[in-house]
């Protein structure tokens, strides 16, 4: 570090290509609170899979920080304005 004690907090985020003038873009991903209604909707596989990932943790000694996170439907290029929908990749 270059002699600074300031911190930030890192954020989950995605990141994209425009499709029209080709530059990087991020976008910040919506993070669902698990006392929130919206978390209730998720579905029962990826709830599981959030347990086995915090199971795995446990057993290899590890602390476990995750949250469930969502991807914006419609993005917005910064630097010429162009807006998408997305799509998740598999």
């Amino acid at each position: 570090m270059r002699g600074t004690s300031r911190i930030v907090d890192l954020h989950q985020a995605f990141w994209w290509a425009c499709e029209d003038c080709g530059r990087d873009n991020f976008a910040r991903a919506i993070q669902l609170e698990p006392e929130s209604g919206e978390a209730v909707e998720l579905s029962l596989r990826a709830v599981e899979s959030f347990r086995e990932a915090e199971d795995q943790a446990d057993s290899l000694g590890a602390e476990f920080e995750g949250a469930f996170v969502m991807s914006p439907s419609h993005v917005k290029c910064t630097h010429c304005g162009a807006e998408f929908s997305t799509r998740d990749e598999d």
